[in-house]
């Protein structure tokens, strides 16, 4: 997947499915990168 070659070169970033994420892991992250298909799944499962 080109996203996760991507994100390999960026020092502290870490790349995760949206259906493995949970609460922890958005609370634990000063920043997130989502796409507006993630973003939607976000919403249906902690919405």
């Amino acid at each position: 997947m080109a996203v996760v070659k991507s994100a390999a070169n960026i020092p502290g970033a870490y790349v995760q499915h949206v259906d493995s994420v949970n609460v922890y892991d958005l609370l634990n992250h000063d920043q997130l990168i989502a796409t507006p298909e993630a973003v939607k799944k976000l919403e249906e499962v902690f919405g």
